[in-house]
């Protein structure tokens, strides 16, 4: 690879190392968004103030959220020195907003189909399957799990087409080690 692998690079990183249930629950939300904001027509409408509530609450700190992740991402993506593990800052955030994302899918779900969104159980339903689908996304590659990439885009085959894949600090001085072993081949 060469120093700069271009702006691409960290989009390319972004999309190998997120699980697709960050990106489920992140264009969730904003279809659940969509839906209920051009649904319900204006939002100061009296019928609808709960829901009123509800996304202003949501809306500055997920934007906040959103802002910090596009910003770091952008001003990384004009550095030189590129490596994916620089990213590694944003997932946190990325993470709160497909949690918000599922929220409202798991809150509309039960309005629409229970007529009654207040129903507890799918709330923790729901936090159960997703915690079980990070897990089975997650459980091969226990304790290495910077070995991960995105399925969706086909895996580690995929990734070394598009990002360097076993590029780190201190793989050289372990091939040195294991070079000195006896039998090294």
């Amino acid at each position: 690879w060469q120093s700069d692998p271009g702006m691409s690079f960290y989009l390319w990183s972004l999309a190998y190392r997120t699980t697709p249930l960050l990106w489920l629950g992140f264009l969730g939300g904003v279809l659940i968004l969509f839906i209920r904001i051009t649904r319900f027509g204006q939002l100061a409408n009296p019928k609808h103030q709960n829901l009123t509530n509800q996304l202003h609450k949501l809306s500055a700190p997920t934007l906040l959220l959103l802002a910090y992740a596009f910003s770091y991402f952008g001003l990384m993506s004009w550095g030189d020195s590129k490596v994916d593990r620089y990213l590694l800052p944003i997932f946190p955030a990325l993470s709160i907003v497909a949690a918000v994302g599922f929220w409202l899918v798991a809150e509309t779900a039960a309005s629409w189909f229970l007529r009654q969104p207040k129903w507890n159980w799918v709330y923790w339903a729901t936090g159960v399957i997703l915690i079980m689908g990070g897990v089975w996304y997650i459980w091969p590659h226990h304790p290495y799990y910077y070995t991960y990439w995105n399925p969706w885009l086909g895996g580690g085959r995929s990734a070394e087409r598009r990002v360097p894949v076993g590029v780190g600090e201190g793989i050289d001085v372990i091939i040195d080690y294991l070079n000195t072993l006896p039998q090294a081949t």
